[in-house]
């Protein structure tokens, strides 16, 4: 999974001078309906690389235990907070989904 673009919406700027009279409600409209769907992928990329990256530290987590290196203390209270922000990752992936 890659991170979201840098820039917001990915939409060059348009200046109002170069649209006809005639077709500028419609061109920003479409404009304001790419921004949003930016928007939504950057939302949804952030949830989809919280989640990825959660995962994999808990899996590291869990490798630390089997070789001896962390208890199962330390082990709990780790993984409560991880698990905590790969719940709310899917949780706001899928009402992102959902949504749109």
């Amino acid at each position: 999974m890659y991170p979201p673009t840098a820039h917001a919406s990915g939409v060059p700027p348009l200046p109002a001078a170069q649209i006809p009279e005639e077709e500028r409600e419609a061109v920003f409209h479409i404009l304001d309906l790419l921004h949003s769907l930016a928007r939504y992928e950057q939302q949804f990329a952030l949830a989809l690389l919280l989640f990825n990256l959660t995962a994999g530290e808990n899996e590291s987590l869990a490798r630390l235990v089997e070789l001896g290196k962390l208890d199962f203390g330390t082990l709990d209270g780790k993984t409560n907070t991880l698990s905590g922000w790969l719940m709310m990752a899917a949780r706001d992936g899928a009402m992102l989904a959902a949504a749109h």
